[in-house]
């Protein structure tokens, strides 16, 4: 089932296994260390168009560009 914001829903047998399981994703979020289980699933294309698109792109048309240096 997924839920609004694209989070998907996991079901425990206890409340103590999921009380567990939230411990243990927020802490790794508090550390940054955190992997998103899905992200392997994002084909090579697809990650390199959203990458591109936040690039900005400094000096594309202004002099030394390429390794010169600007007069």
């Amino acid at each position: 089932m997924t839920l609004p914001g694209g989070q998907k829903s996991k079901s425990f047998r206890t409340k103590r296994e999921a009380s567990a399981f939230l411990a243990e994703v927020e802490g790794s979020l508090n550390r940054g260390t955190y992997v998103n289980p899905h992200a392997g699933r994002t084909r090579v294309g697809d990650f390199t168009q959203q990458w591109l698109a936040t690039r900005a792109v400094e000096g594309a048309n202004q002099p030394g560009r390429r390794g010169e240096a600007a007069a």
